[in-house]
């Protein structure tokens, strides 16, 4: 890897503690208002660019997600958000994908934030949504990583190749493990 580009809030002083997930500032996406939240490390420097990982949950609520909070330690910035319905709108130019630029922009405006390392999980129906930000917004992410998902646009990426992984039950009876391959 290159060298850390810090973000735009490199430098301001955050109040929020840490190692727990706050409720940020709604972010206003085409009149609609989108629920976000952040999870800060141990420690949280901002002078220190951090990579951050961007969340997607499955139908349901925003919690029902990969734990990552679980893993990351001192070393990520966590952003998870809430679909406007129980499942994320999967289509190339769906508001989806205008909300996961506005936390783009929030999150690299208010942490110090490595803009070289921006990472999304998603779960079932934000696996499907992370399949579509890779082929509409792969130039923003460096890696991803899916479980139980799938996508409509297989084999018809456009822009950079992403790093990544993809974890599929082979007998899983709502997403077709033929959707992660």
């Amino acid at each position: 890897g290159g060298a850390a580009m810090g973000s735009t809030g490199c430098g301001k002083a955050v109040t929020q503690a840490a190692r727990q997930w706050v409720e940020m500032t709604p972010l206003d996406v085409s009149g609609t208002m989108r629920r976000w939240w952040t999870y800060l490390p141990n420690n949280y420097s901002p002078t220190r660019a951090y990579p951050v990982v961007f969340l997607f949950h499955g139908c349901g609520t925003e919690t029902n997600n990969v734990p990552m909070q679980n893993v990351v330690g001192e070393n990520a910035i966590l952003v998870r958000s809430k679909a406007v319905t129980d499942c994320w709108d999967t289509g190339t130019s769906s508001p989806d994908i205008a909300f996961f630029d506005a936390q783009v922009a929030a999150a690299d405006a208010g942490y110090c934030v490595d803009t070289t390392r921006r990472f999304a999980v998603g779960y079932s129906s934000g696996s499907w949504l992370i399949n579509t930000l890779e082929w509409v917004r792969g130039g923003v992410l460096g890696a991803a990583a899916s479980v139980a998902g799938g996508s409509p646009r297989r084999n018809s990426c456009m822009g950079p190749t992403l790093a990544r992984l993809f974890i599929h039950d082979l007998n899983d009876r709502e997403n077709a493990i033929s959707g992660s391959i």
